[in-house]
């Protein structure tokens, strides 16, 4: 395909939705989402994400909080 859309596990997903989506959790500055394939086959999507700042809480409660947020904006 040409555009940005692909097809993962029987579901039809536009690349730019889910970059939008993950910069709506905050502290996230911009992000880019690369699909990854194996065998020629897409396996999954990789987010690469930069933060705001260096105050943004990168530990273990940070991420919890950040996978949190992401939820309740994708499926």
């Amino acid at each position: 395909r040409k555009d940005l859309q692909i097809k993962l596990n029987g579901y039809r997903i536009e690349i730019k939705d889910v970059e939008n989506n993950i910069r709506k959790v905050s502290g996230v500055a911009n992000v880019i989402v690369i699909p990854s394939y194996r065998d020629e086959k897409l396996t999954h999507l990789n987010a690469f994400v930069i933060l705001n700042d260096k105050k943004t809480d990168t530990s273990l409660k940070g991420v919890i909080s950040f996978k949190k947020q992401l939820k309740s904006l994708l499926p």
